[in-house]
């Protein structure tokens, strides 16, 4: 499954300054200032049309591929240029947000796809839930230790306890959800009984590659993690970290193994030039 950005997170689009008129900050700085321009500007037709040229691009790279992921995750500085901010006294933030929602997903369709999308944004406008295209399917991403099996405090803001997974379901929108290795393994667990009891499509486990971070201290912990969902209730006996690391290094000695597990619960905090970094060459 391709993964892209669509809206927000797209200062890599940017970087050489050539696609800069088609970004939300071109004539400055969006909701704060910040060194370079993050974010497409919804409402210019120059922006729309760059976005189908990409999109049905990724899907021809990808034929065998059902779904694309479009990210429209923390699109902080949407609605901010000339253009949007006079879209903003009749549609307000989450019209801008919701067109463009079922623009990136007509040109996915249209391209024989179907759109998997962040739903972050839409806990400042659950309003316009009821507007989501049936056809996409939301990616519930949370990365806190703690998550109830009642919902949990949402992403932002004033962070108030939603159901979040129930809600979708009573509003027929698929949701898988996404879990995440750069905070504590605990969130695994969590997430993963809340979402089981609220009848979730599934889990997907996210690791965001970052480029002071190596890919290689992850893949144990991925093993580990893939062993868990199989059989979630051995999470509570048994070392998933050590068990995954014993896949895929399979001649470590129990001694070894004793050693290196505990870093890859803690791969975050180790300093530079740590077993942790060893591991990532």
């Amino acid at each position: 499954i391709p993964s892209v950005e669509t809206l927000g997170h797209c200062e890599h689009f940017f970087w050489d300054g050539k696609l800069r008129h088609l970004s939300e900050e071109r004539d400055g700085d969006g909701r704060w200032t910040q060194n370079q321009p993050t974010t497409f500007c919804p409402s210019l037709p120059e922006s729309k049309a760059f976005l189908e040229r990409y999109l049905a691009e990724v899907a021809a790279m990808f034929p065998k591929s059902r779904c694309i992921a479009v990210g429209l995750d923390e699109a902080w500085h949407m609605g901010f240029c000339k253009l949007c901010a006079e879209r903003r006294k009749t549609e307000g933030f989450g019209g801008i947000f919701a067109k463009h929602v079922a623009f990136v997903d007509d040109v996915l369709n249209k391209a024989g796809k179907t759109m998997q999308m962040s739903d972050d944004f839409y806990e400042f406008f659950p309003e316009r839930l009821a507007e989501v295209p049936k056809t996409a399917t939301f990616s519930h991403w949370m990365y806190d230790k703690q998550v109830s099996r009642w919902g949990h405090r949402g992403h932002f803001a004033q962070r108030i306890r939603k159901d979040l997974l129930r809600d979708y379901a009573k509003l027929g929108l698929k949701a898988f959800s996404a879990c995440s290795l750069y905070y504590d393994y605990d969130n695994v667990r969590a997430l993963t009984e809340y979402s089981a009891a609220a009848g979730c499509e599934g889990m997907v486990l996210s690791q965001w590659e970052m480029t002071d971070r190596g890919h290689g201290q992850f893949v144990p912990v991925v093993a580990g993690i893939g062993s868990y969902w199989r059989d979630p209730d051995r999470y509570l006996s048994t070392d998933f970290a050590r068990e995954g690391l014993a896949k895929v290094f399979p001649k470590l000695t129990p001694d070894q193994l004793d050693a290196i597990a505990p870093t890859l619960h803690y791969h975050l905090d180790l300093p530079q030039g740590s077993v942790g970094q060893t591991l990532n060459r």
